[in-house]
């Protein structure tokens, strides 16, 4: 069960945090973001203005680590629009999904260590 303060509960006394209990912020920061870029509602934006906020975000730092990122996110011949480079809200969040996905992996991971030594504290 996940609580407001995204703490996971069990009927003991230990209380177990998830090592990436940020990741409803991060979702809400990935949303602000898009709104920025894409203040006019089209649900498009130029591929240079997300480089831009990646390097003034210090995501990246370098053009050659987004190409590397477009590549290994959306695919290079998914990613251009005719002579405009543009990535559509759909490929912004696929960019972002591998990393939020890792998190959540590692929450649920990181939460079955916890059954299984909370479990053996038991038994003891």
């Amino acid at each position: 069960m996940i609580s407001n303060q995204h703490t996971w509960k069990k009927n003991f006394s230990h209380e177990f945090v998830a090592p990436n209990e940020k990741i409803f912020d991060q979702l809400e920061v990935l949303r602000t973001w898009w709104e920025q870029l894409d203040p006019k509602g089209t649900g498009q934006i130029l591929q240079s203005e997300f480089l831009d906020l990646l390097l003034t975000k210090k995501i990246i730092y370098r053009e050659k680590d987004f190409e590397n990122l477009i590549q290994g996110s959306i695919g290079k011949a998914d990613h251009m629009s005719g002579k405009l480079k543009i990535i559509t809200d759909f490929q912004y969040k696929k960019i972002f999904a591998k990393a939020l996905l890792k998190g959540a992996i590692s929450n649920i991971f990181e939460y079955t260590k916890f059954l299984q030594n909370h479990d053996n504290d038991m038994d003891q």
